[in-house]
Order: structure tokens, then sequence, then C-alpha cells
């Protein structure tokens, strides 16, 4: 009984970390570059972004609830971008391919997304 207890203790800490709010501040961003293979809808009116060469998704929150339309993101098909994403471990992505929050979302020098004070 002990050890199914220590096992549900423990369960239930890794779950809490996983679910803590993220930080999106820039001192917390990682970046990446790289192709955009797709652009789709997902989650609630979130924005993804698939990079050639990686597994992993990228996504900006609400995006096309509060900044754009889908169509004018998929024009990205086939750009370089430089993202930049929070910092964020989850136990989710243990067992699913990771979704990173995108914090700032740049074409060459031009901002196209930031969630930083200008």
């Amino acid at each position: 009984m002990n050890k199914v207890l220590l096992i549900l203790g423990l369960l239930a800490l890794v779950l809490i970390i996983s679910l803590r709010p993220i930080d999106t501040s820039k001192e917390n961003s990682l970046i990446v570059f790289g192709k955009v293979v797709s652009v789709s809808e997902g989650g609630y009116k979130d924005a993804g972004f698939r990079l050639e060469g990686k597994k992993e998704f990228y996504y900006i929150n609400r995006a096309l609830v509060k900044h754009f339309k889908l169509a004018e993101l998929k024009q990205l098909e086939g750009q370089w971008l430089s993202i930049r994403y929070a910092n964020h471990w989850s136990v989710f992505g243990l067992f699913f391919t990771p979704g990173w929050h995108i914090t700032e979302l740049r074409q060459g020098d031009r901002i196209l997304y930031s969630e930083f004070e200008k």
C-alpha cells in the first residue's frame, strides 16, 4: 500500500510540475531557425508551424482569434523564420510530439509576432 501511495504521489508531483504556467519571458526563451514546411490550425484557434528537419511543432496560442488569418500564415510555407519559444518542460512531451509555445516570430529583421514589450 505504501508503494502505491508513493507512486501516486510522484505521479501527482510530475503532473503538477508539468501543468505549471508557461514562463514566456524573453529570458526563458530559446531560438530555432528553420524553413517552414507547413502551417495549420490546432488546439483552439492556435497556429501551428512545422519546420524542415524538426519533429517538434511550434505554435502561437490563440493566433487565429487575436492576430492572424490562417491563409496569411500559410504564405510563410517555404520561408525561413526565426522562432523564439518558451523553454518549458512538460511530462506530455514524453508521450507526444513536443509542442513549443512561440513567444516571437521573425522573418529576417521583420517581427511578425511578439509577446514582448516593444
